[in-house]
């Protein structure tokens, strides 16, 4: 088993974005607050979300609140441009992956 947060990491010395949420086109600002609302209600209920998933190898309240960062930054940003960067380089190298 693998951590890939912990793999990404090692191989470049950045954050490990799991998720973004990323739009193609702009989005009404009262979209916006309402995504960024739910998002905070989740958050403000990780207790509730962690016992209706229950996960036997470890407490998942306590990896929601201490091993996810929900911020993005600047670095996390740069990983991400590196991540596409290399997934751009690996496509054609190799365009069949992308398929």
């Amino acid at each position: 088993m693998y951590d890939l947060a912990e793999v990404w990491t090692d191989f470049t010395g950045l954050p490990f974005m799991m998720a973004a949420w990323i739009a193609n086109k702009p989005l009404p600002e009262s979209f916006i607050k309402a995504f960024d609302l739910a998002n905070q209600v989740g958050l403000d209920n990780l207790a509730a979300v962690s016992a209706e998933n229950p996960y036997s190898y470890f407490d998942l309240e306590t990896y929601f609140r201490e091993k996810i960062s929900y911020d993005v930054n600047p670095e996390k940003m740069q990983a991400l441009q590196l991540f596409l960067e290399l997934m751009q380089q690996t496509n054609a190298a190799d365009p069949d992956l992308s398929k």
